[in-house]
């Protein structure tokens, strides 16, 4: 029995059938936009399961199959693609926002959750 592959990631969103094993797969509709880079495309894949991803294990996702391993500038080339995500999280007005958890990594979030924070501090 094959096993799923890495490009099987869960979530609750739209489904498919992965082409490697057949197991369905869920993808969320962020990741099938055209603005995103094939790295940039790549970490969202893992950013969008809705947990906390540290450097080690994004870097590990996003150059896992490349057979040399990640280039040397991997958490460099990690960097500039948060920064282009978030750009492109704001100039298509999409309802998400990137975190850094300093010292720890990074997480998606909808955007609506910082809107709600800031109401509770303003309210405090």
């Amino acid at each position: 029995m094959l096993e799923r592959s890495s490009m099987c990631i869960g979530s609750q969103f739209s489904s498919e059938l992965c082409p490697e094993c057949g197991a369905p797969v869920t993808r969320h509709p962020l990741i099938d936009m055209s603005v995103w880079r094939p790295t940039e495309r790549r970490f969202l894949e893992i950013l969008t399961k809705g947990r906390l991803v540290r450097k080690g294990a994004a870097i590990d996702f996003v150059w896992g199959d490349v057979v040399d391993g990640p280039p040397m500038t991997a958490d460099k080339i990690l960097d500039v693609a948060v920064h282009h995500i978030r750009r492109k999280l704001r100039a298509n007005s999409l309802p998400y926002k990137l975190e850094t958890v300093w010292g720890e990594g990074w997480r998606l979030r909808p955007a609506s959750a910082e809107i709600a924070g800031q109401d509770r501090k303003a309210v405090a």
